[in-house]
Parts: C-alpha cells; sequence; structure tokens
C-alpha cells in the first residue's frame, strides 16, 4: 500500500465553506457501506429474488383440473327430455416437462447469483475510485485556491512598489495576469471538484439533494498482493465470467425443457351424466383420455430459439474468456507505469507547497527576488503540484482497472 497525504490549507477550507455551502463528510468505509445499497444492486437482487420464486413456480404441475357442466334437450324417436352432466378432467405432463422447467429455472438462479455478486464487487471497486478522485479534486481545488490567493497577494505587493517606485508598469501588468491565470484555473478546479463529487454520489446511490464531500486528507492505494499469474487464475473466477458461464448452462436447460415441451400432454376425464325422465331416468358415467396429435406443431419455434440462445452463450463466453488475460496484462502493465510516475515525486518537496509559495512571496515583498523570479518560481510549485497530484489520479485509475480486471475489492 502507498499512500499519499495532500491536506488542504486553511485559507483554501475558508473559502471552501463560503462557496460551496455546507455539504456533509462522508468516510471511505461509509460510502462502500452506502455503494453495497445503490439501486443497481437492490435491481440485481431483485432480478435474484425474482429467479427463484420462478424456481419455486416451475416444481409445481402445470395444469389445474377443469370441471365441466352442461344441459341440453334430448330427442329420442320424436320424444324430448333433458340431459344432466358434469365432468372433471385433469391433463397430466409427459416426457419430464416439470423437471425440465425445474432444471431450467435453478440455472436462472446460478446466473442471477452471479450477477448480484458481479454488481456488489463493481460497486465497492467504483465507490473506491470515485471517492479518491474526489479527494484528488479536492486538493487539486484547494491549491488552484491557495494560487490565486497568492496571486492577488502579489498583485498588491507589486502595484505598492511601483507606488513607492520600486516596480514598473510592466510588472503590474503581468501581475494582474497571473492573478488572471489563477482565478480561470480555481474555476476549473471548482467544475472539477463539484463534478468528482456529483460522480461519488451516483456511485453510491446518494439522493439528488444530498451534498457529499470527502473527509480524507490522503488518499491509500492499498497493494492487491498477486502476481500476474495468480490474478489472470483469479480473474478466471470473476463473477461476471460465472455469470457468463452460467449462461451456457441456463440455455442449454431451456433447450431441453423446449425439446420436453413437443411431447404431447395426456388429458383424463371423469364424467357423469343424468336424464330425468320421470318414466325412466337414465345415469351415465363416462372415462375419457385425449392426447394431442404431433402433426403440425413440434415447438419449432422455442426449440430453435433455445438452440440460438446456446450458441450465443457459448460464443460470448469464449470470446470473454480469452480476453480475461490480455485484460489483466494491460492492466497490470497501466499500474506499474502508474505507479512508477507517481512514486518519481520527492514527496517532501510536494508536501511543502504552502509554505515554498509563502516563502516566494515573502522573497518578493522583501526585494530578494523580482516579479519574474517570483513568476518562475510560482510556476514550477504549481506545476509540480498539479502533475503531482495528475499522476495520483492516474494510479487511482489504473489500481481500478486492475481491481476490475481481477475481479477483487479494493478499500477497506
Amino acid at each position: 500500500m502507498y499512500r499519499s497525504s495532500i491536506a488542504g490549507v486553511t485559507i483554501a477550507t475558508l473559502m471552501m465553506w463560503s462557496r460551496f455551502g455546507y455539504a456533509e463528510s462522508i468516510s471511505l468505509a461509509a460510502a462502500l457501506d452506502r455503494a453495497a445499497n445503490r439501486p443497481t444492486i437492490v435491481v440485481a437482487e431483485a432480478d435474484q429474488a425474482a429467479a427463484r420464486a420462478i424456481a419455486q413456480a416451475a416444481r409445481r404441475p402445470l395444469y389445474n383440473p377443469e370441471v365441466s357442466i352442461g344441459a341440453g334437450p334430448r330427442f329420442v324417436s320424436g320424444d324430448r327430455s333433458l340431459t344432466l352432466q358434469a365432468g372433471i378432467a385433469q391433463t397430466i405432463e409427459l416426457g419430464g416437462k416439470r423437471a425440465a422447467r425445474a432444471t431450467a429455472a435453478d440455472a436462472r438462479i446460478a446466473v442471477a447469483d452471479a450477477a448480484l455478486e458481479d454488481a456488489r464487487v463493481a460497486a465497492r471497486i467504483e465507490a473506491w475510485r470515485a471517492y479518491e478522485l474526489a479527494v484528488v479534486a479536492h486538493a487539486q481545488r484547494d491549491a488552484a485556491i491557495e494560487v490565486e490567493q497568492l496571486a492577488a497577494d502579489v498583485v498588491e505587493a507589486v502595484s505598492s512598489s511601483k507606488s513607492a517606485g520600486g516596480d514598473t508598469q510592466l510588472s503590474v501588468n503581468l501581475a494582474l495576469a497571473d492573478l488572471g491565470r489563477a482565478r480561470h484555473a480555481r474555476l476549473d478546479a471548482d467544475n472539477t471538484y463539484s463534478a468528482a463529487v456529483a460522480a461519488l454520489a451516483t456511485v453510491i446511490g446518494a439522493g439528488a439533494s444530498e451534498s457529499l464531500e470527502p473527509d480524507a486528507t490522503g488518499v491509500e492505494i492499498p497493494e492487491l498482493g498477486l502476481p500476474l499469474k495468480d490474478a489472470i487464475a483469479r480473474a478466471n473466477r470473476r463473477p461476471d465470467l460465472v455469470a457468463i458461464r452460467s449462461e451456457i448452462a441456463a440455455a442449454q436447460a431451456d433447450l431441453h425443457s423446449a425439446e420436453r415441451a413437443a411431447v404431447p400432454d395426456i388429458t383424463l376425464s371423469l364424467g357423469y351424466a343424468f336424464e330425468p325422465d320421470p318414466g325412466q331416468r337414465t345415469h351415465a358415467l363416462l372415462v375419457g383420455a385425449a392426447i394431442a396429435l404431433p402433426f403440425r406443431s413440434h415447438n419449432e419455434l422455442a426449440r430453435s430459439t433455445a438452440r440460438a440462445d446456446v450458441h450465443r452463450a457459448t460464443l460470448v463466453a469464449s470470446s470473454a474468456e480469452i480476453e480475461v488475460e490480455r485484460a489483466v496484462q494491460l492492466a497490470y502493465a497501466r499500474d506499474a507505469r502508474a505507479r512508477d510516475a507517481f512514486t518519481s515525486f520527492d514527496r517532501e518537496v510536494i508536501g511543502r507547497f504552502h509554505e515554498n509559495l509563502v516563502l516566494a512571496r515573502e522573497s518578493l515583498r522583501a526585494g530578494k527576488i523580482d516579479f519574474f523570479a517570483y513568476s518562475v518560481a510560482r510556476r514550477e510549485l504549481s506545476g509540480s503540484r498539479v502533475d503531482y497530484l495528475n499522476a495520483l489520479a492516474e494510479a487511482i485509475e489504473a489500481r481500478a482497472d486492475v481491481a476490475r480486471a481481477v475481479g477483487v475489492e479494493v478499500g477497506p
């Protein structure tokens, strides 16, 4: 794990309160907890519950008993009488249809379970990434606020020096131009931070009226502790790959169920008929059986669709498995480059950003350096700070890529 302390300064904090108003602070652990209940997770849980309900229903008989009653006249040799009848019938599934439906439904549960786990892992990765990027954006904004304030102080100092005959109008004009650039940079940083906290709110499922900001002053990028070979092996067990492979089993089960559905069912019936003729009452008991003749329909549409689904699921799984190793290798390579770029900065120098800016300003006021020397020093210090924070953001993005490629969570 490597850490970066990017605490803001007092003046930045004060200006933050005046510009953005009150915002509720949130810790990384709280953000990760809230991400576990974001809408995508709730939807995946609902899909899982629906799959379980369908599986439970699939084990029940498909047909209910049918009761029939009838009445009508009966004509025999010119005589007419009334005939009453009642019956009960039950269609019985043949060909193992119920077992095939249950197997297909169970396969869909496996898909839903894997999809839910994938949603949970993705939520934690995205929440960690958004949180740490918001911390970096906060530091970028604080630095921009301080640079703007110092630029305003320099304009005042150079203007006072010019009035005393020490500086020229050119120095004043350059200081004003520097202030304009600093203000523009601060406004850009404001927008970047607003977008970062909005992205954080989205990935953790925060309400539209909630105003959140990270309470951290530093970034922690945990080590995954997996060599590349082990990472590739671990990536082959990613929840999304498990879901894709489960789709093959589910499609095969659907095909088997469609084939079983082509077998005709048999309907058994029992009936009773009564003729209430005053001269001669007649009672009749009828037993019957009916079965469809599969001459025209063999459930071709469902079987063809199921076969296509099996083929499609197999192709998708094959393609996904091929891409796993490449994705992990690319993510590891990007992570190594980002880590090297980030660790190449002298953190001690970067950490004294505020102190060094103040020293440069005081040297200008004391006449130890002129405005041009101050401008060079300020640009170098600000540029190094910006580059450092950009490198830190890239390291966060790269580590999130590794986590996604391998299928592991990051953060506490």
